[in-house]
Parts: C-alpha cells; structure tokens; sequence
C-alpha cells in the first residue's frame, strides 16, 4: 500500500493514473472515504474537483458506448470519499449535457439517497426527454416517497421547460432471450454464485454475475456485454473447474434475486452498486425485494411425517460425504479453542472419564458455537434442499437437507448436538481446525488466510 500512496502524492503522475490508483487503494481495504484520508488526497490533487471536472467530460464521451467504462467510473466512484461522490454527480449535472442522463439515472439509484436525490435534482436540469423518461423510470421503479416526490418535481421543472416526455430508446427493446441461467451450491459461509446471461443485439450475449450470501443479500456484483456465445461457455467451462455450477429456471432465479435483495434490506447491506448497471438484464420484470419461503407442497406429500422419520433424519449425517457440502464448517477461532481443549482431554485422560469429558465438551461447543448459527444452517438446508428439488434425479439427497431443516426449528425437542446433521458438521469443523493447525494455520494467528 506505502508505494501506492507514494505515486498518489508524487505531483509528476498524471491525474487520471491517480485516480486509478484510488480505485486499486479501495480493493485492498483502505478506507479513501476516512477523514485521515482526506489530507493525502489534498497533497495528490492541487484541484480535486478541477480533476473531476476534467475527467467528467472524458467519461462523457467513453459512456456513450462502452458500459466497461460505466462499470469502471462505478467502481472509483465507491471509493470516493462521501462529499467527493456528491460533487462527482454535480459535475455530471452541471454539464447539462444529456449524454449525462445514463449515468445520472444510475446514480439515482444508489443506495446512499443524498447521491440519489442529488442525481434526480440535475435530472430535471436537463432539458431533454431522455432525462424526462429516466424520471419516469425512476417513478414506476421507486418505493421511497420521499425519492418520488423528487421525482415528480424534476419532471414539473422539465415540464415548465416544455420538454415533451417523447418516447426514448429503451435498453428492455434490445433484450432478447435468456440463453443459461448458472447457479452454484451455497458453500459454509452461506454464499453462492449466479449468472445469467441473455442475448442481445448483434448475437452477442451480456451477462449478469452475482454473489448471493444468505446473511448479507447480494454481496458483488459485475457483468460483461457484446460476449461471443463461445467466450461465456469458456468462462463457464472454467468457472466450473473450481465451483459446481447447475443450470436452472430464470424465474427460480429470480425469487432468489429478490429474496437476496430482501436480505440487503433487512441486514441493512448496500447492495453493491455495479448493480444498478448491470440488473438492466432483468429489465421487464419484478425485482422488488421479496423473501423466498419455498413451497414444499410441490414437492412433498407429507411434510409432517417427513420431518418426524427418524431414519431419514439419522441420515442426513451423510449429507457431509456429498461435495455439495464439503465446505460447511466452522471456521470460527472458538473452533480452533474447542480443538485445543479437546486435545487436552485426549492427552490426559481415558476410557469413560474421557467419553463423558468429550460429551460435555460437544455440548458446551453446540451451545457456544452452533446455536448462534441455528437460523443461518437452517435457511441454507432449505435453500440447498429447494435447489435440489429443482434439479432431476436428486430427490433423496433433497428430502435429507429438508429433514434436517425442519428439525433445526426452535420448537425441536431434539438437542443441537444430537442432530445428526449438527453433529457430523461439528465433527468436520474440529477436524478442519486440527488439520490447518498441523500445517502451521490458526484462524486466531493469522485469519488473513481465512478471508
């Protein structure tokens, strides 16, 4: 990072290197939005808005035809300090140039609302009706009063200026079908991939590709457009070297979307902000969020008496050997104290002292460790059994996943540690840590090797 910094402030670096280099600083961690930060950029930039001024007019003319441009001035733009990303959307604004209008719409959009009103206030400074359709869009998307008010006064303003709302290209007019809809397994850390890709004009496809995470909702973000169909099936063909992807049902994917987005909401997550770019893909239909509860009926006759078959239940021990589950484990540094005393007991004692000794370990590690956990293992073993139920020929491992949700409710009699499911997970967990602590890596040493 030190050398980064160094050719940040070195006043014989062109501006446009530095404002990459900002961009490089975010992705390794640094805080550019830290008022410490603010007096680095002072010393790299004499006239910080004068630089943004500049650069506003370069972007201008790159938007217009390549959305890696968008995507790229989206992601310096999560790195700006607050007050830079406000000034950012003002020098877009104040060129009230309409080619102005994509990129004010996607700010608009965000998450942060003093960047989004800002961008709807400068909307309606624009006299064109491409920034009177944009308003509209942002009507017919919004939820938020307050953002539609807004909305409604930039189109008033646009109004008085006899701007006409004339029809406008619309990027939904280029979509054409879905060509594969991509997912992968939900891995321990409740996190799974997703791509979709469509075609588009000129036989090309553009893709959408997320990272859906049970706790925090969409986690990343990114895409690519004018994709050849032989460039997306290699970047499928590797992908699926190093994670198992499944192809699936647009519409399924779809709820899982929303119900991703539900639980940015409800985790009070940003969702990342190539999004707003990118989701254009899913233009036409619903992404409001929406919690995904799935339907077992379709898929079950008797979900009672399923739950209370013990003999399924007990098997879903074995859930552990399928690869789709070879990554759930605790990764937790209490894990690596449970093992530490765990090899204590082994050193010092033996026979039945030792069972009972190890018994009361596990149940001690069950409460500490587990039943914080309960809700999250829970959601995944539904998510993981819905997904298996939609898949042919994998009922049986699907019915496993679904017994073993049921029987994580709170109002289960059967205790976290004689879970089946639980227990073998927390067999696996012990063992990882005893694993990585032979080869020299303890999450509480080093967890940069955990990230």
């Amino acid at each position: 990072i030190d050398p980064l910094i160094e050719i940040l402030i070195d006043h014989s670096v062109r501006e446009e290197i530095k404002l990459r280099i900002l961009s490089i600083l975010g992705n390794y961690g640094v805080d550019t939005s830290d008022p410490e930060f603010a007096e680095i950029l002072e010393s790299a930039f004499e006239d910080f808005e004068g630089v943004m001024h500049r650069s506003t007019l370069d972007m201008l003319d790159s938007i217009q035809q390549d959305d890696e441009a968008i995507a790229f001035l989206l992601e310096n733009f999560h790195q700006f300090p607050p007050e830079a990303q406000v000034e950012m959307v003002r020098q877009f604004g104040d060129t009230k140039d309409e080619r102005a209008v994509k990129i004010l719409e996607i700010f608009a959009e965000v998450d942060d609302k003093v960047v989004a009103q800002e961008a709807i206030k400068y909307l309606g400074k624009i006299e064109s009706p491409k920034s009177y359709a944009a308003l509209e869009q942002i009507i017919a998307d919004n939820d938020d009063a307050e953002i539609t008010k807004l909305a409604e006064k930039s189109m008033r303003i646009l109004q008085l200026a006899n701007v006409k709302p004339m029809p406008t290209e619309q990027r939904v007019s280029m979509l054409g079908d879905i060509y594969k809809v991509i997912m992968s397994f939900i891995d321990g850390k409740g996190s799974r991939v997703l791509w979709i890709a469509r075609w588009i004009e000129n036989s090309k496809l553009e893709t959408l590709n997320l990272m859906l995470n049970t706790r925090v909702g969409i986690k990343d973000c990114y895409g690519a457009s004018n994709m050849s169909k032989r460039q997306f099936d290699k970047m499928v063909r590797t992908m699926r070297t190093e994670i198992d992807g499944v192809e699936l049902d647009y519409n399924y994917a779809l709820k899982l979307i929303k119900d991703a987005m539900y639980q940015n909401r409800e985790s009070a997550s940003a969702i990342p902000i190539e999004f707003v770019l990118w989701k254009r893909i899913l233009k036409g239909d619903d992404i409001s969020p929406a919690r995904y509860v799935p339907k077992w009926d379709n898929f079950v006759d008797n979900l009672e008496a399923l739950k209370n078959d013990e003999d399924i239940l007990e098997e879903s021990y074995h859930l552990h050997d399928l690869e789709d589950f070879s990554s759930w484990f605790d990764q937790s540094p209490k894990t690596y104290d449970y093992w530490d005393e765990l090899e204590k007991l082994v050193n010092s004692y033996r026979g039945k002292t030792l069972d009972r000794k190890i018994d009361d370990l596990l149940k001690r590690y069950a409460v500490e460790v587990f039943e914080p956990q309960r809700d999250f293992i829970k959601r995944n073993l539904e998510l993981t059994a819905d997904f298996l139920f939609h898949q042919p020929n994998r009922r049986d491992e699907a019915e496993l996943a679904l017994v073993a949700a049921l029987n994580l409710e709170l109002k289960s009699t059967l205790p976290l540690h004689e879970h089946p499911f639980i227990e073998r997970m927390m067999d696996e967990s012990l063992e990882m840590a005893e694993l990585n602590m032979s080869h020299g890596f303890d999450v509480r040493v080093n967890p940069e090797f955990f990230d």
